[in-house]
């Protein structure tokens, strides 16, 4: 989610105003893909090989606590690294600070009651685009309808397979949607 949210931010408001040359395109997207999607899925791999994990699936909770707890690492990782490098505009900082967050809370939750993270994840890209649209005062545009749509699918698809009960969809979705959507609004507005 953090990959797709840079595009998207990329491409809206206020950062759709400011130009920049094709190589720190590529070398954000490369950056954020590898921390927060590579990196965890080469760990949930190497865990799933030493028996720490039973499955990629990660059904109960305790299984998916070493899991994120290594991905925040990764997360805080490449946050910590977009904070050394002055030119990079505050937005994408705090839309990966939100990021963090999310999956902080998300162990913090799963330690007592098994939250979706798919939700969450969904939730924040929600909150960051409601946080762009209302921060930069563009509104509710199509790329906002089309994250809650997919929202609402990834939704119904987590109860259909029965991978979660409603209100554990809605909380991963809400907790994401308002920590993305906290940051952003309080820094744009």
């Amino acid at each position: 989610m953090p990959t797709w949210g840079t595009f998207l931010a990329f491409n809206s408001p206020p950062l759709s105003n400011i130009r920049f040359n094709t190589s720190f395109y590529i070398a954000f997207y490369l950056i954020t893909f590898g921390f927060t999607f590579l990196l965890p899925v080469v760990n949930c791999y190497i865990l799933l090989r030493n028996g720490n994990i039973k499955s990629m699936r990660m059904e109960t909770k305790e299984e998916r606590r070493l899991p994120l707890v290594i991905t925040s690492l990764f997360y805080f990782s490449e946050y910590y690294l977009l904070n050394l490098n002055e030119s990079i505009p505050d937005v994408l900082k705090l839309l990966m600070l939100g990021a963090t967050l999310c999956v902080i809370a998300t162990f913090i939750v799963n330690m007592f009651w098994k939250i979706s993270a798919h939700m969450m994840g969904i939730g924040g890209l929600a909150g960051a685009m409601i946080g762009l649209s209302i921060g930069s005062r563009s509104g509710i545009n199509m790329v906002l309808i089309s994250v809650l749509l997919m929202a609402g699918i990834i939704g119904f698809a987590r109860l259909a397979l029965k991978e979660h009960k409603p209100e554990q969809v809605y909380a991963g979705f809400l907790f994401g949607m308002f920590c993305e959507w906290g940051f952003l609004y309080l820094y744009l507005a």
